[in-house]
């Protein structure tokens, strides 16, 4: 009976292991979404990859100023990059100051849920 269930869990285990590189490649894909702003160009001040440095390291110091993780800042970059990605996010990229309220934003959230 044991090697039954060793074989049971050896199928779960492949399983979810196909489940989860399904999401990998669907769900969860990042595109860079600094490579659809040619397309966006057409407005005036579109945010680059210079301006996402910067509110990264205005983050880093925010994180170092109230002794967070600096792993905070590595989850809310991820969730700016993600929402970016989305169109909602494309209207943001047209504009800075919505670009630096969506870092603010998502460094808050970060905050919220993996913070004291």
């Amino acid at each position: 009976m044991p090697a039954m269930n060793n074989s049971t869990e050896q199928e779960q285990t492949i399983s979810t292991v196909r489940v989860m590189r399904r999401q990998e490649e669907t769900s969860y894909a990042n595109t860079d979404y600094l490579e659809c702003l040619p397309d966006l160009m057409s407005e005036a001040d579109p945010i680059d990859a210079t301006c996402r440095s910067v509110m990264a390291q205005w983050c880093y110091q925010i994180v170092d100023f109230c002794n967070y993780k600096r792993e905070t800042v590595a989850t809310c970059m991820s969730n700016l990059d993600r929402f970016l990605a989305t169109p909602d996010g494309q209207q943001v990229m047209l504009d800075r100051n919505q670009f630096q309220l969506a870092a603010m934003t998502s460094l808050y959230s970060a905050v919220k849920v993996h913070e004291q």
